[in-house]
């Protein structure tokens, strides 16, 4: 009867279902982190694409799935909770400064799951991080680089991936997300 065709820039992702549950493959502030600006987001990188409507709320009773709170007052953090393009980085930003010197966790599945694009249900996590003692205004600095500033004949195909790697060492540990 007729044809149709479909053109798709930049490609497309085909997802294969699967009844593996999702994972969280790297959690910033990192668990147990110290010292952590009191002006911080965090955010969860998922082993694969989430559905977006499991984490659009934060809360403690359902359908909230994801639950930021102090633990000195025991009270919620509000917030904010989206994710990026990919469905595999979840990012909360506090709707407020976070107090000094306090202990925060989060949990992510709940009182309602987290589930990847499939269906599956994460398992509950839980991870923890403690504020600095006062506002910190000074940003890291550059302490070293590699190839060095002004070096000269670097080779494109540096090492078996292709490329000379470009390395920066900072002063202060940088957001891995």
């Amino acid at each position: 009867t007729g044809s149709q065709t479909l053109t798709v820039n930049n490609g497309m992702d085909v997802l294969t279902c699967t009844a593996t549950a999702p994972t969280v493959l790297s959690i910033s502030p990192v668990n147990g982190a110290t010292s952590v600006p009191l002006n911080t987001q965090v955010q969860a990188q998922f082993s694969v694409p989430m559905n977006r409507s499991t984490l659009s709320q934060l809360g403690n009773t359902a359908p909230a799935t994801v639950f930021f709170w102090d633990s000195t007052t025991g009270k919620e953090i509000p917030g904010t909770i989206s994710v990026d393009a990919s469905g595999t980085i979840a990012t909360i930003t506090p709707s407020v400064v976070l107090p000094a010197g306090r202990l925060f966790y989060t949990y992510w599945s709940y009182a309602a799951p987290v589930q990847d694009a499939c269906g599956n249900n994460l398992g509950g996590a839980e991870y923890y991080f403690y504020t600095d003692f006062s506002t910190n205004t000074t940003g890291p600095t550059l302490n070293g680089t590699s190839p060095v500033n002004g070096d000269t004949n670097i080779p494109l195909n540096g090492n078996a991936s292709g490329g000379t790697p470009v390395v920066l060492q900072f002063s202060t540990p940088i957001d891995p997300i």
